[in-house]
This record gives structure tokens, C-alpha cells and sequence, in this order.
């Protein structure tokens, strides 16, 4: 769904009930072991006691967060069809892929990460040695013609059919979705874990944070306005940076959920934060971008917030940096101040460890 101007005008905001109580699964570094397929990268298998009768290879968002929606459609698809799903990516992008995996190998990360800055945000996650594999399967190829970035993709992926369970995949409903991930189980590791845990006496508490594109009317109208106070848009990404200074880049999306949950932050995302955060259970107020997958994040809300997530977050996509964000936002900012009061309640999610998670 996409609030446009007239609609964004008579939101309000209702109570929260009945909210979905998360779960966040704490895996030891040590249960990272050598992958068999590249011994010198380490994986954990999330279900080591499934039996499967085919495996897929991925690695998305390894340039940019494009739609993150496919991710989950493509998971409830391969359970149906009981194939496995392993992904090849960083260490920070461990919870994010711990969603839709039933195996999550790590890579090092070669380069660092262009996270925030003047440019286009990459992720820079090294992903070569699956290319040749017979089962690896792109995700991203088409998105990324479209925006003109290859990254490490061969440009000729993006002419290439869909793979049969992407296909699949595509035909899964919205309502599907959010049955079966608005109950979100997110995966950390210990080592991230920690890192949050030492930090967090020294973190801030109920705040609003904006991950925020440089340059766009949205964040010009968010700077001006008074309804509630904001981090992280003057300065510019000012408090992400000494953030990431703090975690380090294997740790920086642990440290933004945990804090979402145990500290309270709230997000407003304008760009490729959206994609990645709607699908990563955050606070979320507003998203913005023209990949969104609108009737998923809708549904995943649905459970996540309860009766809040018919409305919140608010959504929007050729508006996001059309020059007409302005409007949308500033009639939707008295509602988004109570929905960030409202948010404060939803409860806080259960922890475990991985091994008695499993037993």
C-alpha cells in the first residue's frame, strides 16, 4: 500500500495489540566451521537435523540492498519443495540472512564497506567462489541493470531467465509472508552479541534514528521539522558513523536490532535501509524506496505491531525521491510521533542460545 498526499492527511493512530513477541537465537563463533564445498570459509547450518533433497546457492544484497521481499517468498518456496538454502556473505549480514537460511557461510570482508557517504552505499561483500557452482542462483542481476551498478555480476546474468524456483518464488502471496515471518526468529552471533552488550551501557535509549539518503527533499522536510526529536540527520548519518566507529563493521546490524529492541530505537528509511529493514525486524516508522515490495511490508506489520501495523509504517515509493516526499512526510508526522510512543510497548523479544534453541 502507498499513502499518497490526501490519504496521509487523515491517518491516525491507534492503540497497540496484540504484537508478535520475537525471538533472537544467539550462535557461538564456534559453530562456524569449514564448509565443505570452500574449506577455507566457515558456515553453520541453521538445521543440521533437516534432510533435504536439493540445495540452492545465494548471495544477495551483495552490492546493494535491493528488494529484500523475493528473499522470503523464495524461502517459503524451497520449504515446500524441501530444498536447501545456503548463503555466502559477510558477518555483519549474519542476522539478515539467518531469515531465510537453513545454511550461512562467511566470508571475509576484502573491502570495506561504502555504508555512508556522498555516493551510492555498497556493501562490498566478496562472493566469487560461488559464481561457477552449478547451483548458485543470482537474485539481484535484474535490479542491478536497472540501476546501472554491476558490482560483481556479470552483466549478462541480467538477460538470463528466472531459475524455476524464483519463478516459483514470485507466485507466493503477500499473506503467506506474513504468516510465516511476521512470528520473526533473527540469528546473532555470540561475538556481535557481545559487542552489543558491551556497549550497551553506553548507548542511547529511546531515540529515532534516520538512515537517510543524502541530497532528498524527504530528509530536508525531516530536519525541519519539530514534532520529535531525531538522530542520525544533523549531521548526515552523524550517528551512524561513530556508531560503526564503536561495532566495527562485522557487528553494525546486531548492534542496530539489538538496540531497536532492547533500546528502543525507532527508524524513519529513505532508500536502500528500507529494503533491508523491513525485512530485519526494526521499529520501523517509514520507509521509502522504489524497489519496496509495499503488501509484504504491510503484512509482516500486520503481526509484528498488531492493530499498529495497518497504518505504521507509512510507505512510499516513486514519491521517495520524486521531489514530492516533502508533502507525504510532513502530513504524516503528528502520526508518526504517537506511533513512535506506541512502538515503545512492543514487547521485548525472547532470547536463546543456539544449542538449547535446538534441543
Amino acid at each position: 500500500m502507498i499513502y499518497h498526499r490526501s490519504q496521509a492527511a487523515a491517518i491516525t493512530c491507534p492503540p497497540l495489540t496484540n504484537p508478535v513477541q520475537g525471538q533472537i537465537v544467539i550462535v557461538p563463533d564456534e559453530a562456524l566451521t569449514p564448509w565443505e564445498p570452500c574449506p577455507e570459509f566457515k558456515s553453520v547450518n541453521l538445521n543440521p537435523d533437516k534432510k533435504f533433497t536439493g540445495e540452492i546457492v545465494i548471495s544477495p544484497c551483495r552490492y546493494e540492498n535491493f528488494s529484500s521481499g523475493i528473499l522470503m517468498k523464495l524461502k517459503l518456496a524451497c520449504e515446500r519443495r524441501n530444498i536447501k538454502i545456503t548463503t555466502f556473505g559477510s558477518k555483519n549480514f549474519f542476522p539478515f540472512y539467518s531469515i531465510f537460511s537453513d545454511e550461512i557461510v562467511v566470508a571475509e570482508q576484502l573491502v570495506k564497506p561504502a555504508w555512508y557517504g556522498d555516493s551510492i552505499s555498497t556493501n562490498q561483500i566478496y562472493a566469487n567462489p560461488i559464481f561457477d557452482m552449478e547451483n548458485f542462483v543470482e537474485l539481484d542481476a535484474k535490479q542491478m541493470k536497472m540501476f546501472g551498478h554491476f558490482g560483481d555480476m556479470h552483466p549478462e546474468w541480467a538477460d538470463k531467465p528466472l531459475h524455476p524456483i524464483v519463478v516459483e518464488a514470485e507466485a507466493m502471496t503477500a499473506e503467506e509472508v506474513g504468516e510465516r515471518f511476521g512470528p520473526w526468529i533473527v540469528h546473532v552471533l555470540n561475538s556481535s552479541y557481545s559487542v552489543f552488550r558491551e556497549l550497551e551501557p553506553m548507548l542511547p535509549k529511546d531515540i529515532i534514528v534516520g538512515e537517510l539518503k543524502l541530497g532528498t527533499s524527504f530528509l530536508t522536510e525531516l530536519i525541519k521539522q519539530k514534532h520529535f526529536p531525531m538522530v542520525g540527520i544533523d549531521p548526515v548519518q552523524g550517528f551512524q558513523k561513530g556508531l560503526l566507529e564503536k561495532t566495527g563493521i562485522d557487528n553494525y546490524l546486531t548492534t542496530q536490532i539489538l538496540g531497536s529492541w532492547t533500546l528502543n530505537w525507532r527508524y524513519i528509511c529513505g532508500g536502500g535501509s528500507s529494503n533491508l529493514f523491513c525485512v530485519v525486524p526494526m521499529k520501523l516508522l517509514f520507509a521509502g524506496d522504489f524497489v519496496l515490495n509495499d503488501t509484504i511490508i504491510r503484512e509482516l506489520s500486520k503481526v509484528r505491531y498488531g492493530n499498529l501495523g495497518n497504518i505504521y509504517p507509512v510507505m512510499s515509493k516513486a514519491e521517495a525521491w520524486s521531489g514530492k516526499m516533502d508533502g507525504i512526510v510532513h502530513k504524516s508526522l503528528p502520526g508518526m510521533a504517537k506511533a513512535a510512543q506506541i512502538l515503545s510497548d512492543t514487547p521485548k523479544p525472547q532470547v536463546y542460545t543456539f544449542l538449547s534453541k535446538l534441543s
